[in-house]
């Protein structure tokens, strides 16, 4: 096991990040996760979450999990060509908040593959503003030219 912090270079191509100082420029709270410090519970500022970076012939691919950190502001930190990961937003309503999410989502030139916590109807709701947004499932390959 290597515990790793800060900014990890697996090999030539893959860099693990995990991003702990990065500004957020959206902020969507903890979404009920909490943490326990000293005693008590505390909103969970999701420093334990890193990010994949592939780079490989002038592109790159970020793989995130759940995306705690706020999917917004992790695409704003990369600007990754593709990005692969959950976007957080399944308990979200369908609404202008999230339309606007979806709207800077797609000023990126980024293609999204989402999946889980994105959830299925915020993912619908999405894709009306978006275009270059997959849902990613189970079993699911994508080439990535």
């Amino acid at each position: 096991m290597i515990f790793t912090d800060g900014i990890t270079k697996i090999t030539d191509g893959l860099t693990l990040y995990a991003c702990h100082d990065n500004p957020r420029i959206v902020e969507l709270g903890s979404f009920g996760l909490n943490g326990l410090e000293n005693g008590r519970f505390v909103p969970d500022d999701f420093r334990h979450e890193h990010y994949l970076l592939i780079e490989e012939e002038n592109k790159r691919v970020l793989i995130s999990g759940c995306s705690h950190r706020g999917i917004n502001n992790i695409v704003g930190w990369f600007e990754p060509d593709v990005l692969v990961g959950g976007f957080h937003f399944s308990k979200m309503p369908l609404d202008g908040q999230l339309r606007r999410l979806a709207e800077q989502l797609d000023s990126y030139h980024t293609a999204y593959y989402t999946c889980h916590c994105t959830g299925v109807e915020q993912y619908r709701y999405m894709k009306e503003f978006m275009r270059r947004l997959d849902y990613l499932s189970t079993g699911k390959t994508i080439e990535i030219p």
